[in-house]
């Protein structure tokens, strides 16, 4: 896979009147999306390396596709699970996930997990912002 270029942000350059050259890294070419390959790739490696052993991962959230593609890369069997909503709104998602041999399955939770209902308890305060973009 081919790296990304650095592309300079002229416009937030002027916008913030800076003197320094501001620069970003667009990733949006990639199929599993932004960076999240990066690191995957590196896990699926060590984790073939770990093959030995006899051990399998499982992985959840949105790293499914970037994992299911670094696999890929490795022989190495990935199982994705997906959050509900997540699954029953994002089919192409999914799909891309098996297009790289990736077993995708939906959870099976109906009610929040005790962890959710730990930080739902949680009181949420308003934030006030003192500073603009610029600094405080």
């Amino acid at each position: 896979m081919a790296s990304s270029p650095l592309i300079r942000a002229r416009r937030l350059e002027k916008a913030l009147d800076t003197p320094a050259h501001i620069y970003y890294k667009y990733e949006g070419q990639s199929p599993a999306g932004s960076h999240k390959l990066n690191t995957a790739v590196a896990q699926a490696y060590y984790n073939k390396q770990d093959e030995r052993s006899g051990s399998r991962r499982r992985r959840r959230g949105q790293w499914g596709s970037a994992l299911s593609m670094a696999c890929s890369f490795f022989g190495l069997e990935c199982k994705v699970y997906m959050v509900r909503v997540s699954y029953d709104q994002k089919p192409y998602r999914r799909a891309l996930m098996e297009v790289f041999g990736a077993s995708v399955t939906a959870s099976r939770a109906t009610r929040p997990t005790q962890a959710a209902r730990s930080w739902l308890s949680i009181p949420i305060r308003p934030v006030a912002w003192d500073c603009d973009f610029r600094g405080c």
